[in-house]
C-alpha cells in the first residue's frame, strides 16, 4: 500500500480485477460456444425434426451485441450512481442463471434454446459498461489505462478460450448438452468467486479527481465522443462479423472445418488479449493516444481483407493475431480517453462507456447482418469488401479525434 496526501493505493486493488476477471472471463467462455459449433446446432436440431437457418443461429451470436444497443447506456448509468459491484453484481446474476438452464432448452426446442441466450445476454452489458468505472474507484492515474486493458482483455480472453475449448467440449464430452452443462458449471463458480472477492471502492480514493462542474448534457455535445463512438461502431462491427461469419467463410476460400475456424477468430483474440496488455503501456509511455486509434483502423481494413481472401491457414492465422494485436488493443487507450476529456471525467465515465458501447455494438450487430446479406453460402467477396471500406472509413474519423494523453496537456 503506497500512500499520498489524502489517497491511497492499496495491493488489493489487484484483488478487485481478479474478481471482476473471474465472472468476464467465464461469461465470454460460456457465451462464444456456440460461434465455432455453428454447424453442429444445425445438425442437432435437425436430427429432432427443426430445420434451422444460418441466420438463426447466428443470433445465438448477436443476441450479445443486441443487448448491449439496449442495456449498455442504461448500466453506464447505473454504475455511476449505485456503483460499478452493484452493476456487475447483477449481470453476474442473470449469467449463471440462465447459462444453466441453457442446459434444459436442448430438450425444449431451439426457440427456447433462443430465449435462454438472450437472457443470458443481459448479464453481459454491466461489466463492460462497469469496468472503466471499477478502475477510477480502484486504481491512480498512472496505472489507469493499463487496467483497464486487463479487465476488458479477460472479456477476449474468454471468447478465445471458448471459441478453441468449445469444439474439444463438443468432441470429448458428448456433444452439445457435455459442451453446455461444463459451461454452467464454470459460470456458476465465476459468479460466486466475484461476491466472495469484490468491494466497491477502498477506505481512501487512489487519487484525487478534479472537479468535473459540466453534466449529462454537456457529455452529450462533446464532439469527441461521437466521434469515438464511430470508431466503436467500426472496430465492433468488423470484429463480431468475423468471429460470428468465420466459420461460413473460411469454408468457401479453402479453409474447411469448425476448428480451423475456431483457431482462426480463437487466434484474433489471443492477439488482442497481449495487444491489451502491452499497447496500453506503448501508449502512456508515449503520452499519446490518437495514433494508435489511425493505426487500428488502417490495419482493420486490410487484414479483414486478407483474413477473408487468401484462402491460406497460416496466413489467415497471422492476420488474425496482428489484427487483434493492434484494433482489440485500442478499446482501453478509448475508454480512457473518455475519463481524459473534461467533459466526461471519472464521474461520467460510466455513461460515456456505456453510451459508445452502445453504438459499439450497434455496429456488431448491423456491420454482421450487412455482411451475411452481402454473402452467399459460395461467395463471401463483397461482405470482405463491405469489412475493409468500413474500416478506412474508421481510420478517417480516428484522424479526427482530438489527442488527450500526457504529451499535449499544458500545450
Amino acid at each position: 500500500m503506497s500512500t499520498s496526501k489524502g489517497t491511497e493505493v492499496y495491493g488489493y486493488r489487484w484483488v478487485i480485477l481478479l474478481a471482476f476477471a473471474a465472472i468476464n472471463t467465464i461469461g465470454g467462455i460460456v457465451y462464444v460456444v456456440f460461434t465455432p459449433l455453428a454447424n453442429e446446432v444445425i445438425s442437432f436440431f435437425a436430427a429432432r425434426g427443426e430445420v434451422i437457418s444460418t441466420t438463426s443461429v447466428s443470433l445465438l451470436t448477436l443476441v450479445n451485441p443486441l443487448m448491449y444497443i439496449f442495456l449498455a447506456l442504461p448500466f453506464g448509468i447505473l454504475a455511476d450512481k449505485k456503483g460499478w459491484k452493484i452493476t456487475v453484481g447483477i449481470g453476474a446474476i442473470f449469467q449463471a442463471s440462465f447459462c444453466v438452464l441453457r442446459i434444459f432448452a436442448l430438450d425444449m426446442g431451439f426457440l427456447w434454446l433462443l430465449i435462454f441466450q438472450i437472457a443470458f445476454s443481459i448479464g453481459g452489458p454491466p461489466l463492460l459498461a462497469s469496468v472503466q468505472k471499477m478502475v477510477v474507484k480502484w486504481f491512480p492515474v498512472r496505472e489507469r489505462t493499463v487496467a483497464s486493458g486487463l479487465g476488458i482483455l479477460t472479456t477476449f480472453l474468454g471468447l478465445m478460450i471458448g471459441s478453441i475449448m468449445s469444439p474439444i467440449l463438443y468432441s470429448d464430452f458428448g456433444g452439445l448438452l457435455g459442451a453446455l452443462t461444463v459451461d454452467g458449471v464454470l459460470i456458476v463458480l465465476g459468479a460466486v468467486i466475484f461476491f466472495a472477492l469484490a468491494r466497491e471502492s477502498p477506505p481512501k480514493p487512489p487519487a484525487i479527481e478534479e472537479k468535473v462542474t459540466i453534466k449529462m448534457g454537456g457529455m452529450i455535445r462533446t464532439r469527441d465522443l461521437w466521434l469515438l463512438a464511430i470508431g466503436f461502431f467500426a472496430g465492433f462491427g468488423i470484429y463480431f462479423a468475423i468471429l460470428t461469419l468465420a466459420a461460413f467463410v473460411l469454408p468457401t476460400i479453402g479453409i474447411p472445418g469448425s476448428v480451423n475456424a475456431g483457431l482462426v477468430t480463437g487466434c484474433m483474440t489471443l492477439g488482442g488479449i497481449f495487444g491489451c496488455i502491452a499497447i496500453p503501456r506503448i501508449s502512456d509511455a508515449l503520452g499519446r493516444r490518437k495514433p494508435f486509434l489511425i493505426l487500428a483502423g488502417l490495419l482493420a481494413a486490410v487484414l479483414s481483407y486478407v483474413i477473408g481472401t487468401i484462402g491460406n491457414l497460416i496466413v489467415s492465422i497471422i492476420s488474425a493475431l496482428l489484427l487483434g494485436f493492434f484494433v482489440i488493443a485500442v478499446l482501453p487507450i478509448a475508454l480512457e480517453m473518455l475519463a481524459e476529456m473534461k467533459t466526461v471525467g471519472p464521474p461520467l465515465v460510466g455513461a460515456a462507456s456505456g453510451l459508445t458501447m452502445t453504438i459499439g455494438y450497434i455496429g456488431a450487430v448491423g456491420v454482421t447482418l450487412i455482411a451475411e446479406m452481402l454473402g452467399t453460402p459460395l461467395d463471401w467477396s463483397l461482405s470482405i469488401l463491405f469489412l475493409a471500406i468500413l474500416g478506412l472509413i474508421g481510420t478517417v474519423f480516428m484522424a479526427l479525434v482530438k489527442e488527450t494523453g500526457e504529451a499535449v496537456k499544458g500545450k
